[in-house]
């Protein structure tokens, strides 16, 4: 921090060596990696903060989308409640259960230290379930990992020869997309009886099924519709569903979108 604002006024920050400025905040920075946490409140403190804020403030930019765009209609927010359905619920409630687990042991034990980061973990694994099933390994049960293994081993070149417990091993922890995928791509006969239905990608799905009933309408209307997900295996799914089973136009842009094409997908998406 003290190597940029040097750069940016060298004349200001000549007399306040980095050693000087170092010492200024110590106590601040010290708080902080003995709490481990991004805001340390009390007096002193809050005066760092203070000092930090005065420092920095004029080389921030902020710009607010009603600072830039003038003419934005009203922001308006509904909330539509879905209730899973049972083979959804199932997953959820599964995780959510050994979840509980994980706390009354931590509890029980006293060890703590990382139940948070599992804590994190179980929750990342529940808004999956709450999106779309697919997302774990639920419908290639053990006997079914065990015969695609079998058939993977005798037709596809990639496992020829292995022995059956590493093609399960090594497809074990793969959901039921990436599978369906992988029978897909190969585009061998045998396998053709472990593809996914299309038309189950709502039924097992209450938001696809949901989408289903929106998507469509909205379009009617003319309106232009942004889907949002962290989870880059979902944006799979929502590919093959607006494309093959909804057969509606879209532009995908996530992370693996190539920086030159961007501005040219959000130009057409406009």
């Amino acid at each position: 921090l003290w190597t940029i604002l040097h750069f940016l006024m060298p004349k200001e920050f000549e007399e306040l060596d980095i050693k000087d400025f170092k010492e200024v905040f110590r106590s601040f920075v010290d708080n902080m990696k003995k709490t481990k946490k991004r805001r340390i409140f009390g007096s002193a403190e809050d005066e760092y903060v203070s000092q930090l804020k005065a420092i920095l403030s004029p080389f921030l930019l902020r710009r607010l989308k009603g600072d830039v765009v003038k003419d934005l209609p009203p922001k308006t927010t509904e909330i539509i409640l879905r209730t899973m359905g049972k083979k959804q619920g199932e997953i959820y409630e599964d995780i959510f259960a050994r979840t509980r687990t994980i706390i009354d042991d931590a509890n029980t034990t006293g060890n703590t230290k990382e139940l948070r980061s599992l804590l994190n973990a179980r929750i990342m694994q529940m808004r999956k379930a709450a999106n779309h099933p697919f997302l774990f390994r639920y419908l290639f049960n053990d006997e079914r990992l065990g015969e695609l293994s079998e058939l993977l081993i005798e037709h596809a070149s990639e496992w020829k020869g292995a022995k059956k417990e590493t093609v399960v091993e090594e497809l074990y922890k793969e959901s039921d997309w990436h599978l369906h995928t992988l029978c897909l791509e190969l585009n061998i006969p045998s396998l053709d009886k472990f593809l996914i239905p299309l038309e189950s990608l709502s039924q097992y799905s209450t938001k696809f099924e949901a989408l289903k009933r929106l998507l469509p309408m909205l379009k009617k209307e003319g309106r232009r519709v942004l889907l949002f997900s962290q989870f880059t295996s979902l944006l799979d799914i929502l590919e093959v569903y607006l494309a093959r089973v909804l057969r509606l136009s879209f532009r995908r842009l996530d992370g693996s979108t190539n920086v030159s094409l961007r501005q040219e997908m959000i130009d057409e998406y406009n």
